[in-house]
């Protein structure tokens, strides 16, 4: 073979690893989900012609009458070759660059889907080259990866007697696994020393976040996969229910138990046979938690917090706008979402979105905003780089991003992200100087970096994050020291003038450090109130940049932005910022503001330059927060809200290396490059969730 070299990117180690054997740092997701993916591709139904392999022999089998057509190389498009020490090799043929390693089934995702975007056609092939010493696990792994980004033919080079034998398998597309998978068994019973036994075939599940993650993968691959629960009768009622709360988190949209179970009043909870819709469950009802029920188990399934997919949204502090809707506090995200107008598609492209950058974050926890691209598969690099005077205000953005997803640090919903943002606000908390603030003080725009760092800080606070209370505190103590003596901020600390931008996002970090119960002087938000008067024109009511002498006025930067569309975006800002700050005084003139939004609705236009991913994130923001289904003009909402999936959803990159972010081309993204692109509209279109934990309330 060529040359090999290493993919700096997705974490996972490599395939047919053993539990504990992956590099320092790495999620475990990839060694558990390889021998998963086989038995939800292979195994989940009977036995029957055509199937891929022969779990007892372990060797692959061929569909019947596969061997007789042989595959031309030349409609070979990628090799993948894994070696004696299990580790996984790819090649595009034509790519003289050598062997590419790959860490895990994201990376292989990625570098496969960048195959099948790559107009391959129908007869594309993929080469696996193997000895007789390769795990049968890896190799179905291969196949189960292969078959998720619709290539069906694949080869088989094994050597045998020292040579390489060139077996051919085509896969035609009525043996794939989407179309065989209906269902996938769980196994559920109690082992010795008072743990318990979960398992999918012979894969043992350790942890909650082990299964969770699991589950995700499969359903991602398969959707519309049933949950089959083999429930052994000495299996402990509160476990299953942690396993209800996990299948109804990760969305299978049906449950049918094989095996009888009581629950701990000895009355039947569910039969041999009998199906469910896990959405319609309540969880928390069933948690003998809340009804004095059994004693739990012992171990990492033991754990104390809420069942997944009941989590709740902070209240508001005192004498903000929650005093005119109450939220429900046990309102979970799934309900927002639909609640607000998100949907399935939102969803899968905020998943998308965060996997991007997950991806692409550099060793020591931060995001580039230049250096992204190191971070690319080297065959299928993204393009939109920005200026490096960003990194930390575009990290404090996808931090922000994760948390508000419900991926903050030590979360068991999506353990690599979780992973991820731990790493990421160690680094930004190690960006924090003496004084307090967070980033270089030598760059052109360090107020926005601080800023948004402080509201990340916060946020991750808000989640549960106490051992950053210290830094999330100095982080404000900064803010407010560095405030300009006209009442808003600016660039710089302590300037002499303001603007509307960097003061949105201050007042944003200041709002979520007093809903975390950090301590913010009350005078402050008086002070803000008074600024967003001052800057608001009288007669159109438009909110101005640095005062409402230049309300309404186009903002460019010569070269850069000049030729784009202008939006309302400071008077989005200042519709978000009233309601935050329940200025009552500003009434009058929000239904008004509020028409002018959301009469501009988003739309994806390149040639008549369009986008604008600021003002889309703070027109979502303020037309939700303004109440979106409560406004008596429900329409609006709705105008809006359909415009925006339509503009981010359909429009999301979907192959490739870049596949689940966003083209950094909208009108401010050549400062902070693709990195703030993707975070900013994943943020946007988490609003559904994200706006009322934000405001507590409404």
């Amino acid at each position: 073979m060529s040359r090999t070299r290493t993919l700096s990117g997705p974490r996972g180690a490599a395939f047919g690893s053993p539990p504990g054997g992956s590099p320092s740092g790495r999620s475990p997701a990839g060694w558990f989900l390889a021998p998963l993916l086989l038995v939800a591709a292979l195994s989940t139904a009977p036995a029957r012609a055509g199937d891929w392999s022969d779990p007892e022999s372990q060797r692959i089998r061929l569909p019947p009458g596969a061997a007789a057509e042989k595959i031309d190389p030349a409609a070979i498009r990628a090799v993948l070759c894994i070696d004696r020490d299990g580790r996984v090799l790819a090649q595009i043929p034509s790519d003289p660059s050598g062997m590419v390693e790959v860490r895990g089934l994201t990376e292989l995702a990625g570098f496969l889907g960048a195959v099948a975007a790559a107009g391959t056609g129908p007869d594309a092939a993929v080469l696996i080259q193997a000895d007789e010493s390769t795990r049968f696990e890896a190799i179905s792994g291969l196949l189960a990866s292969c078959a998720g980004q619709r290539l069906w033919r694949v080869s088989f080079a094994v050597a045998a007697d020292g040579g390489m034998g060139f077996i051919p398998a085509n896969l035609p597309a009525d043996v794939g696994p989407p179309r065989r998978t209906t269902s996938v068994r769980l196994t559920l019973k109690s082992a010795e020393n008072g743990r318990i036994h979960i398992a999918i075939g012979r894969k043992l599940f350790s942890s909650p976040a082990d299964l969770t993650t699991a589950l995700e993968t499969l359903q991602a691959l398969f959707p519309g996969l049933r949950l089959l629960l083999n429930v052994h009768a000495d299996f402990a009622h509160r476990d299953l229910i942690q396993v209800l709360g996990i299948a109804r988190a990760t969305g299978f949209p049906a449950i049918e138990f094989s095996g009888s179970f009581v629950d701990p009043d000895e009355h039947p909870l569910v039969n041999t046979g009998v199906l469910l819709d896990p959405q319609a469950l309540d969880v928390a009802a069933l948690d003998p938690r809340n009804r004095g029920g059994s004693k739990p188990s012992s171990g990492p399934w033991s754990g104390t917090g809420d069942p997944p997919g009941t989590g709740t949204v902070d209240p508001a502090p005192a004498g903000g706008i929650g005093s005119a809707v109450t939220l429900d506090p046990k309102e979970s995200r799934r309900a927002l979402l639909r609640r607000w107008g998100g949907t399935d598609a939102t969803e899968r492209a905020v998943h998308a979105g965060l996997g991007w950058l997950v991806r692409h974050q550099a060793a020591d926890g931060s995001w580039g905003s230049h250096s992204f691209g190191e971070r690319c598969l080297a065959s299928d690099a993204c393009a939109g780089r920005g200026y490096k005077t960003y990194d930390v205000g575009v990290t404090a953005l996808a931090l922000y991003a994760l948390v508000a997803a419900g991926c903050a640090p030590g979360s068991e919903a999506e353990p690599a992200h979780a992973a991820a943002a731990g790493l990421g606000l160690k680094w930004l908390v190690a960006q924090q100087d003496e004084a307090g603030g967070v980033g270089p003080a030598d760059v052109l725009k360090p107020m926005y970096n601080h800023a948004v760092a402080a509201l990340a800080l916060c946020e991750a606070c808000r989640a549960g994050g106490d051992d950053l209370r210290g830094p999330a505190q100095r982080a404000i103590d900064f803010l407010l020291a560095g405030r300009s003596p006209e009442k808003g901020w600016r660039y710089k600390p302590r300037a002499s003038d303001h603007d509307t931008s960097v003061t949105g996002w201050a007042l944003c970090a200041l709002y979520s450090a007093r809903a975390a119960g950090l301590r913010v002087e009350s005078d402050v938000f008086r002070e803000l109130e008074e600024y967003f008067e001052e800057a608001t024109d009288e007669r159109y009511a438009r909110v101005g940049y640095t005062g409402k002498e230049d309300a309404g006025l186009k903002i460019t930067v010569p070269g850069k932005n000049e030729n784009y569309i202008n939006h309302d975006t400071m008077t989005a800002i200042g519709i978000f910022a009233e309601i935050l700050l329940d200025n009552r005084a500003g009434a009058p003139r929000l239904g008004f503001q509020v028409d002018m939004v959301g009469q501009d609705l988003p739309r994806w236009d390149k040639v008549h330059l369009t986008n604008d991913y600021y003002y889309w994130y703070y027109g979502t923001s303020a037309l939700l927060a303004w109440g979106a289904p409560e406004d008596p003009d429900r329409k609006r909402w709705e105008r809006w809200n359909a415009a925006l999936i339509k503009a981010l959803v359909d429009n999301q990159a979907a192959a490739g290396c870049s596949a689940g972010s966003w083209d950094a081309d909208d009108r401010w993204s050549f400062e902070a490059g693709r990195v703030y692109a993707t975070a900013l509209n994943v943020l946007t279109l988490e609003s559904y969730y994200r706006v009322p934990a934000l405001l507590g309330s409404k």
